[in-house]
């Protein structure tokens, strides 16, 4: 989904898009999108991913502390619904790259398009731990790799602090 977002922000016009982990979209260092993920199993052991995005098109919230960006702010000449189908073309390229033949190059891509990178980050995994250490990248399973010292962590879940 993060990919998809990149290629069709990128597809537009606009540049400069990177990651932050493990669900925030920035353009030119401002959150322009962020993505929610919950996992179902249904009674018959049915697994399910819900994907949920927002992409800020006309406008975007106002934060104190907190820079953020839309679409029209770097593109005047473009209607949403034209956006969308950019979007959902290639999300679903990727949806059926992954799926129907197991190629997962967009993760690479991902990657390479991570904020932080070995830098000292601070990570909040719950309302009472913050741990820090060097943010070396991620596993192909998503999980954040932090070195403390010379030992090398995953973090599943949490929230890179700035």
């Amino acid at each position: 989904t993060s990919v998809a977002i990149k290629d069709s922000l990128e597809h537009i016009g606009i540049n400069e898009i990177l990651f932050k982990w493990p669900n925030d979209i920035y353009c030119h260092q401002k959150k322009i999108s962020g993505i929610i993920l919950e996992s179902i199993i249904n009674k018959f052991d049915k697994k399910y991913l819900i994907i949920g995005l927002g992409i800020n098109f006309f406008s975007s919230p106002n934060i104190k502390n907190y820079k953020t960006t839309h679409i029209s702010k770097y593109i005047n000449n473009i209607k949403i619904e034209e956006y969308l189908e950019v979007f959902i073309n290639y999300f679903l390229s990727y949806f059926n790259e992954y799926v129907l033949k197991n190629n997962i190059n967009f993760i690479e891509k991902y990657k390479r398009s991570l904020m932080f990178l070995n830098e000292n980050v601070k990570i909040k995994v719950n309302e009472k731990k913050v741990i820090n250490g060097v943010f070396k990248g991620i596993n192909n399973d998503g999980s954040l790799i932090l070195q403390q010292g010379d030992k090398e962590i995953s973090i599943y879940s949490g929230q890179i602090i700035l």
